[in-house]
């Protein structure tokens, strides 16, 4: 039996905010317009994929030269892009929309064959992967803007299930289990009718979360309170503001209310703290913006990233201190940020969590050893690159005491993993901390 071994510590700290400096990928991607990141390759170097609307380009930015390969150069006025294992083969593939073709795409890794999902829409302005049916397929959730649709394609035949036809403008989605029953909801927004909705699988029955928010756009299901129950983050592009829904009356939480021109929502946490913070682009005012939980400070990381669109954040080197990544519409650039000065202070190391396995990376099996300094409640979980969690390994009080685990290779259902790039996290009440797992 193989083991891996990886050491994770948590810490005690004062936040600060970092400062922060932007390095280019490219400056000249026509249009760029949405930008993810992922091991595209397998090198285990943290890669870029970026798309330009102008262009009609699909390009990856191979790290850490930066060195850039086109994908395609023919989807018309390409919009939105999202990274999955579409197939078995444990490579990561791409899969595109195209706002004035209406096409759905996927490319399969690594010869980036094309695959049509659909050709027969009207203005795709969203897309958003998981496995709806629990069959180990990744599905793909897409809204319909000027059909007023929100669909699922369903792997691997594609059949289109119609969610809803009248959604008016239908505009961001998001798919997660909200009611903790186990089956994974969709929420949703219409920019017409100034709505937030969700759609409570299996059945589909649609729920208004709000009808007040004028031209809502963006929609990102979350615990962002931390108190267990999945919430609601999203905007509206004509009333200029941010809001959050608290679960389970939804109640309506203002993040900021006189913020004009916000084009694209991530979260994540920025500073250490253990709290999601909001990060937001702002195409008109060329910014990226970093909304510091919990009473959601204001900070500009950026006011010169012309036409701001794309964003994601990771953490590529894993230092702690996640990078953002960005792109600008109209001039044309795909940078990256990297915080300078840290984003917190490490002041008092208390040895309360501590995580070992052996080796890494690792081809069978992992025995996790980890040592408890006080009672609590301790989560054990493993992630893939794109955060849905793989397996739960342990979430229960503990006494004092150093304890061990083992984790098979397996996923909550007990299949198998595929190689490539997982996360650990070891998490409390009060405070998490994530390091890198590779299987070979």
């Amino acid at each position: 039996m193989k083991t891996i071994t990886v050491l994770l510590l948590i810490l005690s700290f004062t936040t600060v905010r970092g400062q922060w400096t932007r390095h280019t990928i490219d400056d000249n991607l026509d249009e760029a317009a949405d930008i993810k990141v992922a091991d595209i390759d397998g090198d285990n170097d943290i890669d870029c994929v970026a798309i330009g609307a102008g262009a009609n380009n699909v390009a990856w930015y191979e790290a850490p030269e930066w060195t850039k390969h086109i994908i395609d150069d023919s989807v018309n006025y390409i919009n939105n892009m999202l990274l999955a294992y579409i197939n078995e083969d444990s490579l990561i593939d791409v899969v595109v929309s195209g706002f004035l073709s209406g096409e759905v795409i996927w490319y399969e890794s690594p010869s980036w064959t094309k695959h049509y999902i659909d050709t027969d829409n009207k203005e795709v302005h969203n897309i958003f992967a998981t496995d709806f049916d629990n069959d180990n397929d990744t599905d793909i959730l897409a809204s319909v803007f000027s059909y007023d649709r929100v669909v699922i394609y369903e792997s691997p035949t594609w059949n289109k299930i119609t969610i809803d036809h009248t959604l008016e403008g239908a505009a961001g989605v998001f798919a997660k289990d909200l009611d903790n029953d186990g089956d994974v909801d969709i929420a949703a927004c219409s920019t017409w009718d100034n709505e937030v909705v969700w759609y409570e699988a299996p059945s589909w029955a649609k729920h208004i979360i709000d009808q007040d928010l004028h031209g809502a756009d963006n929609v990102i299901i979350l615990d962002l309170d931390s108190d267990g129950d999945q919430d609601i983050l999203s905007n509206g592009y004509y009333s200029d503001d941010i809001v959050w829904y608290e679960s389970p009356l939804w109640t309506k939480h203002y993040i900021d209310d006189s913020i004009v021109g916000v084009w694209k929502i991530v979260t994540c946490d920025i500073n250490g703290d253990n709290q999601e913070d909001v990060i937001v682009t702002r195409y008109w005012a060329d910014q990226i913006i970093w909304y510091m939980a919990p009473d959601w400070t204001k900070y500009v990381i950026d006011d010169n990233l012309v036409g701001a669109r794309g964003v994601t954040v990771f953490d590529i080197n894993s230092d702690d201190n996640p990078e953002i990544f960005a792109t600008g519409g109209t001039s044309d650039v795909v940078v990256w940020y990297e915080q300078t000065t840290t984003g917190f202070l490490s002041e008092h190391i208390t040895e309360n969590y501590l995580l070992q396995t052996y080796p890494n990376p690792f081809t069978t099996s992992t025995t996790i050893e980890y040592h408890v300094k006080d009672h609590s409640k301790v989560s054990l979980r493993i992630y893939d690159l794109f955060g849905k969690e793989i397996k739960t390994l342990l979430n229960s009080y503990q006494t004092p005491g150093i304890k061990t685990v083992i984790w098979d290779g397996t996923d909550n259902s007990g299949s198998a993993v595929s190689h490539g790039l997982y996360y650990g996290m070891i998490k409390t009440d009060k405070r998490f901390i994530t390091k890198k797992i590779i299987k070979d």
